[in-house]
């Protein structure tokens, strides 16, 4: 079963935490993580300030950082192997999109 993670998009909750949602495509169809407050990332104040690539890139980090934090329960909502889900997350370099 392919899975792969089309998309993130991050939303500054406060100035150093990041709420995200994510585009997941699962055999061909799409499932929709919400942007979730619970659910959040938290950065030092520095890279709040930085340049956007740096900021942009720190968010990808911290996303693949809590996927892997709760992998046990995303790999059950997205219905995939262990193996799939290690490999989406680990080959996923692809579109963050900031969000206000």
């Amino acid at each position: 079963m392919p899975v792969e993670i089309q998309a993130a998009y991050v939303k500054a909750l406060d100035q150093s935490s990041f709420g995200y949602a994510i585009t997941w495509r699962v055999d061909g169809e799409e499932k929709i993580e919400n942007l979730d407050r619970e659910t959040r990332m938290y950065f030092p104040i520095e890279v709040v300030g930085a340049a956007e690539e740096e900021r942009v890139e720190a968010m990808r980090v911290g996303v693949k950082f809590d996927l892997r934090r709760s992998f046990e329960n995303k790999r059950q909502w997205l219905g995939c192997s262990p193996e799939e889900l290690t490999a989406a997350i680990d080959g996923w370099d692809g579109e963050v999109a900031v969000v206000n």
